[in-house]
């Protein structure tokens, strides 16, 4: 949404609202006042407090909550279940608004029963969106999307105008989350059109608040602070704090990142009583741990523990494990950088136990399926181990028979039985030899086991879970889609399909590696004409980039290597220079003789990468797979299996980066093969 746009929205909400926060704040007043008159009873008194719960919800919930359980009881000795239904709501509402995501539940799931009773359609479809809502701020983003589609479908019958903004907002959230923020944006857009003729001013500041999240989240700052902006001066004019908290903390989060720490920590600050006036748990939880990262980016580790403390005491208090999570890797940064490197790893080792217990079912499944194969291969790893311990054993015994026969024989004998014993000490010694050989080998597979696992629950879990969401949304919405979000759903299957299908294959290539299955074929390779076979393959990639592939690789340029595994090493890392480069950019391949060696280097146009994350790309236990520049997603194993490739092959690798703004060479991978045989390999030709 463009500048004028957003000048349009504040025109029109200065017209209509003006009123709206004095109207907000009168009523609570006068029904306060008149629920203390001794005269108000009954059904009288029910009306006043379920209206007072209504009007709380948002600005002071735990009144909310209050009220809303005095009208409750009241109302089921009076039997208006219409009523209960208004009452039941706003304690859906109040109830997650303080972080009491349990309770808020079963008071959704009660007026779900309730209003489906009456046949009040519009109630059902608001309590789907606030349940919607709860499951999104937990984690559940299947349930979320599920919650939020019947909650546009219901509202869509009633013609419920407020309600079907607010399904596409809870929709265009899983898909933020899912950082699909084309799909996200466009659901946003929906909403604020539908708010825009509602005149909802404060949900304007709402939709607002999440199109800059948009925008923050693709790192279009300036873009960014503009909707946070507008989104603070509505927020201001209705007197809604926690919309002017939000924003306030979403501000300070765009200067954290740009590494004003004092700016951002003021603005935390600010939002901070506002928080903690409101009671939302899970928002205060977040805001102290902001206010801890900000100290600690400030140097002052003493209040940024403090501040991280209380943030997870909240987050233990709700259970909400994707927070708790979070604040023990911040923790463990805070420890680190206090050189008290055994809490920091504590807390390491904690954020590692949570990230594991949120991986979703399939992946666990997906494990414990490979963990069996494994397991099976470890047995069989045994009993030939036990096989060989009784197979020492017996040549022990026989060695003792010969040593008892040995004073029984003559010296006629003692040639024949120094043969003999010699015989069986070579044997013991081979078989003890294999011995260490099988449990180096065992020890092997452990380690690539759990390597294994790393990869997959990283970098297919993602994948797996969002094409699940794509084409669950498509399934039930097909008919209704427009072409274009029928295209984008079927395109992101696509990506993720395509994704994990390139994972696979590297990880068969690699798994074979490991396990020695993979065996090297060396020959003479002409380097100019595998590289102009790679560029084909991956020029269509490129073009959608706008990126130019040159290759300065002569003709008759040989290498004598195996051709699968250099076409692997080549494929890897020019797709990663196209990933990793800007639109308009230029990779360029290019190489030279040294001594007896060939040096291939892959060169891009990207932003570079980080010298601390330098020492770690080759490291199978370090997951450094990250998004391109387009967000296309990383395969996660590449690096690791052409570094494994090219020492197979008798070669190096190595990276080099520079991540100066001002220049364009980006990053540059430089790997050697060799231009001679060895002399075995001389000798046997």
């Amino acid at each position: 949404m463009g500048q004028m746009t957003r000048k349009r929205i504040k025109l029109a909400i200065v017209i209509i609202f003006i009123p709206f926060v004095l109207f907000t704040g009168d009523a609570v007043e006068e029904l306060e006042k008149q629920l203390n008159e001794p005269s108000v009873s009954g059904i009288e008194k029910a009306r006043l407090l379920t209206r007072l719960s209504e009007l709380t919800q948002d600005s002071e919930p735990t009144k909310a909550v209050k009220a809303g359980k005095e009208a409750l009881e009241l109302l089921r000795q009076l039997d208006d279940p219409s009523q209960e239904v208004r009452v039941l709501l706003a304690l859906t509402w109040a109830s997650q608004n303080i972080g009491e995501y349990e309770t808020a539940l079963d008071y959704g799931d009660k007026t779900e029963k309730l209003a489906l009773e009456i046949d009040d359609k519009r109630s059902a479809g608001i309590v789907y969106n606030h349940i919607s809502r709860i499951h999104f701020l937990l984690g559940f983003l299947d349930r979320s999307l599920e919650y939020a589609l019947q909650a546009l479908e219901l509202s869509e019958t009633v013609n419920d105008k407020q309600n079907i903004a607010e399904a596409y907002k809870n929709i265009g959230n899983v898909y933020d989350e899912l950082k699909n923020s084309k799909l996200a944006l466009t659901h946003y857009l929906k909403s604020l059109k539908i708010l825009e003729n509602l005149g909802d001013k404060k949900n304007i500041a709402r939709m607002l608040n999440n199109i800059g999240n948009i925008y923050h989240s693709s790192h279009q700052h300036k873009e960014a602070k503009e909707y946070y902006r507008d989104s603070l001066v509505l927020s201001e004019e209705i007197n809604w704090k926690k919309g002017q908290a939000g924003t306030l903390i979403n501000i300070a989060n765009i200067y954290s990142e740009l590494g004003k720490s004092k700016r951002a920590l003021a603005l935390n600050l600010k939002a901070l009583p506002i928080i903690k006036k409101i009671g939302q748990k899970r928002f205060l939880a977040i805001l102290l741990s902001n206010i801890g990262v900000d100290y600690r980016m400030l140097g002052q580790y003493k209040k940024a523990l403090r501040y991280v403390y209380q943030a997870l005491d909240i987050a233990k208090e709700i259970k909400n494990k994707d927070i708790i999570r979070n604040f023990y890797e911040e923790l463990s940064y805070i420890y680190d950088a206090m050189e008290d490197y055994t809490q920091a790893f504590f807390y390491l080792k904690e954020y590692k136990r949570i990230d594991d217990e949120i991986l979703s079912e399939e992946a666990r499944k997906n494990i414990s399926e490979l963990w069996t194969k494994f397991d099976s291969e470890e047995k069989e790893k045994k009993i030939r181990w036990l096989t060989q311990q009784h197979r020492i054993q017996q040549l022990k015994l026989e060695r003792q028979e010969l040593v008892r026969n040995f004073l029984l024989l003559v010296s006629l004998l003692i040639l024949v039985l120094f043969i003999v014993s010699y015989n069986r000490y070579r044997t013991k010694k081979k078989a003890e030899h294999q011995l260490k050989e099988s449990e180096q080998k065992l020890r092997a597979m452990n380690i690539s086991k759990d390597k294994l696992f790393t990869i997959i629950a990283h970098d297919l879990g993602s994948p797996l879970n969002s094409m699940l969401l794509s084409s669950g949304f498509l399934e039930k919405k097909y008919q209704t889609l427009e072409e274009e979000e029928m295209k984008d759903l079927l395109h992101q299957i696509y990506e993720n399909t395509d994704h994990m299908a390139k994972l696979l294959d590297n990880l068969l290539k690699w798994a074979a590696s490991q396990l020695g299955k993979l065996e090297v074929e060396l020959e003479t390779l002409d380097l100019s004409q595998l590289t102009e076979d790679t560029i084909e393959l991956i020029t269509s990639s490129a073009r959608g980039k706008n990126i130019h592939l040159v290759s300065h690789i002569d003709k008759n340029t040989l290498a004598i290597a195996d051709k699968r595994m250099v076409e692997t090493i080549l494929r890897n890392l020019v797709s990663n220079a196209v990933k990793y480069s800007n639109n308009g950019g230029e990779v360029h391949i290019f190489s030279k003789s040294d001594n007896n060696l060939l040096e291939v280097t892959v060169s891009d146009s990207g932003s570079g990468i980080p010298t601390d994350k330098l020492n770690s790309l080759f490291d199978l236990g370090v997951h450094n797979s990250t998004r391109g520049t387009a967000g296309e997603k990383g395969i996660g194993l590449g690096l690791v299996l052409c570094k494994e490739f090219v020492e197979k092959n008798r070669g190096t690798i190595r990276v080099e980066s520079n991540t100066n703004e001002e220049s364009s060479t980006g990053t540059r991978v430089t790997f050697t093969l060799p231009t001679t045989p060895q002399k075995e390999e001389q000798a046997n030709c």
